[in-house]
């Protein structure tokens, strides 16, 4: 398969075009600023991703960033599998009728280990739906460029934040309980790799701007993980006021994750340039919340009934 390759211009600009699939999204908001930023055309996807017919009127996209996911699905796995998963299908089509190439976000995939940091060569393990439906996406990829060859990048996203995410991922949700006046939680052990959207978004526009031959697996994360009661305590002390603290201290599938970053440092150049303080603070001061004062340590209330959040 040859794929023509589009560098920069004269200018500085980029003599390619990209279309994004859920640009309006929490990522895809952030991806489109960048893109922009750097001078780099780009088209929103109007249309539906289960329909091929749909996609076109975008023959003249040399990129897709697919970023466009169902989250969630209470009880059913059929919308996952068919907006995820068969959705993708149809991104695949497109790409590989034309010959483009494909920056697919996926997810974390490696379940519960101790191995730490995880490299993507790590044995793929998923422990919800979501998970499930990405991995299955992932592998229609990996078999077309095994059987056919393809230009592409799987990122597998860690745990994306910053200002505009919804409420339902745990730093929008702690940042919503204190504003409530209490924050509730399902565990404070538990440790994550958190990575700042705009450290995301810039790696999502290197992957579009530095093509690589075949189809590369990358992990996106920070590198680092930081317990949830570490993050808490970093949010009570950005804004400069603690409330109750009320866990549950359920038992969690993933103890702790960390990110094996190498693979994006290599071919990208790419590492995170915003710590977690730094980046609560961002979204800290998104919601007018933005204070600042040490030393203030949670106080954690015995735990009653509630839908709390990790």
């Amino acid at each position: 398969m040859v794929i023509l390759e589009h560098g920069l211009l004269a200018d500085g600009g980029f003599s390619m075009k990209v279309l994004v699939t859920g640009a309006r999204g929490f990522i895809g908001q952030c991806v489109g600023k960048k893109l922009t930023q750097q001078g780099i055309d780009w088209v929103v996807f109007e249309g539906d991703i289960l329909r091929d017919e749909d996609f076109t009127s975008y023959d003249d996209c040399d990129v897709v960033i697919h970023l466009a996911a169902k989250l969630r699905a209470p009880g059913a796995m059929d919308h996952l599998l068919r907006v995820n998963t068969e959705g993708t299908l149809n991104v695949l089509r497109f790409v590989s009728a034309r010959q483009r190439r494909i920056i697919f976000t996926s997810s974390y995939l490696y379940g519960s280990t101790r191995e730490q940091p995880i490299k993507e060569t790590h044995p793929i393990t998923y422990d919800n739906p979501y998970s499930f439906s990405k991995w299955h996406a992932e592998k229609a990829l990996m078999a077309q460029n095994r059987f056919f060859g393809m230009q592409g990048v799987i990122l597998r996203i860690f745990n994306a934040y910053g200002p505009g995410q919804q409420c339902g991922f745990l730093i929008p949700d702690i940042f919503d309980g204190v504003r409530k006046g209490r924050v509730i939680l399902r565990n404070l052990t538990s440790r994550r790799d958190f990575i700042f959207i705009d450290d995301l978004a810039e790696l999502i526009v290197l992957a579009v701007t530095n093509p690589l031959p075949g189809l590369e697996v990358i992990n996106a994360g920070s590198g680092t993980s930081h317990s949830v009661i570490e993050m808490v305590n970093m949010v009570f002390n950005i804004i400069g006021r603690k409330v109750p603290l009320e866990n549950h201290d359920q038992p969690v599938t993933t103890v702790d994750m960390v990110a094996d970053i190498d693979r994006a440092r290599e071919l990208f150049g790419w590492r995170p340039e915003t710590s977690l303080d730094k980046g609560l603070s961002r979204v800290a001061a998104s919601l007018g919340l933005l204070s600042g004062q040490d030393g203030l340590v949670a106080t954690i209330l015995p735990s009653a009934p509630s839908n709390g959040t990790f």
